[in-house]
């Protein structure tokens, strides 16, 4: 464990202390300044909303696949070309989605850390456990 302005790290790995699997955190308490905590909540909440209005919005991104026939007809190169961009097209909508889902769950995790979990309901903790999930997971094309 290495010290940090004066504070002792958290031990991490097998044995540490850590939440009880669906009860709340039982490691030592937060070290972090408020005012940085509402900074990166301000921040999580700002990128979530340009993302939801650029053209990489998930539903932008759905909403603008090239339908196949636009590359061309009658020959093989043009297919294969559909192919590729449908695929493609379906992992940047996967990654965009992931992206949504990380930085909301991000907002919410620094809200709870900074309330120290209290109040964190049973749909907050669906919503951080489903976002974990899909990350672990990885874009799935389509999704």
């Amino acid at each position: 464990m290495k010290e940090r302005d004066g504070v002792p790290a958290a031990p991490h790995g097998p044995g540490a202390p850590g939440p009880a699997p669906g009860g709340p955190p039982t490691g030592p308490p937060l070290l972090v300044d408020a005012g940085a905590l509402v900074a990166c909540r301000r921040r999580a909440d700002d990128l979530l909303a340009r993302l939801e209005t650029s053209p990489a919005a998930p539903a932008r991104l759905a909403a603008a696949a090239l339908p196949p026939a636009a590359l061309g007809t009658g020959f093989p190169e043009a297919a294969r070309l559909a192919r590729a961009h449908a695929r493609l097209h379906a992992e940047l909508t996967g990654l965009s989605r992931a992206l949504a889902l990380q930085l909301g769950a991000l907002a919410d995790a620094v809200a709870a850390a900074g309330a120290d979990y209290s109040g964190t309901d049973a749909e907050a903790a669906r919503d951080l456990r489903r976002a974990r999930d899909e990350t672990e997971r990885g874009p799935t094309p389509g999704s």
